[in-house]
């Protein structure tokens, strides 16, 4: 078995990582068993040799399905939203470790994701790259759209945090104060410590216009 860190020791990323998962392993088993080892080198390298790849939330499990590599998405820690590992929750791959006697059982049962979850993820031949360059091209040709005056209940495309805040804002700017509430809403509880999204989600749920336009100018920077 092979655990593949992000980084090496002393190495930096966009990630702040103030332990290194060696200094973890070392402090939790001492001296790890013979099967289990760090291995640095590149992902393709190791996905072109293993059998089954199992990450908390690592995009790492769409290159493992690009390269053959069966895959599972941990789900020891539950849904958390800061870890990301929620977004797996229904790919019919999300796991608990330990609820699996040993590997040998779990690489018999050969995990394959859910197709429908795989589509919905934009995962799928319909969506190669040269499906994305011919939608782009086509989409060159036509005049430019109006935003859209109903966001809706966020969905795959609105998932994340970022595109919470980027819907509310565009239903804010149609006066849709209704999906903006609903969708600053999700942002709050995905990011309960968020002051910022926090007062622009109190200034939409004011009824008075005049009241609201004030907190939504004072809450802006908040966003930035």
């Amino acid at each position: 078995m092979l655990i593949k860190p992000r980084i090496a020791p002393g190495d930096a990323t966009f990630h702040d990582v103030n332990t290194h998962i060696s200094t973890t392993l070392k402090q939790t088993l001492g001296v790890p068993p013979a099967n289990l080892r760090l291995d640095y080198r590149p992902l393709p390298v190791l996905l072109k040799q293993a059998r089954l790849l199992a990450t908390l939330s690592s995009t790492a499990f769409f290159d493992a399905l690009d390269f053959g590599c069966r895959a599972i998405a941990i789900s020891d820690l539950g849904l958390q939203p800061d870890y990301g590992g929620h977004v797996y929750a229904g790919s019919g791959v999300w796991r608990s470790l330990e609820a699996i006697p040993n590997l040998d059982v779990l690489d018999a049962e050969g995990p394959s994701p859910d197709p429908r979850w795989l589509e919905w993820m934009g995962y799928g031949t319909q969506f190669s790259p040269s499906a994305l360059l011919q939608a782009l091209d086509a989409q060159r040709q036509q005049p430019p759209q109006p935003l859209p005056s109903s966001i809706g209940y966020p969905g795959n495309a609105q998932s994340s945090f970022n595109q919470l805040r980027l819907g509310a804002e565009a239903a804010i700017t149609t006066g849709d104060w209704s999906s903006a509430r609903e969708l600053l809403c999700q942002a709050t509880l995905m990011r309960p410590l968020h002051r910022g999204v926090a007062r622009r989600h109190w200034a939409v749920r004011q009824t008075n216009p005049l009241l609201r336009q004030i907190a939504l100018l004072i809450s802006y920077r908040d966003l930035k």
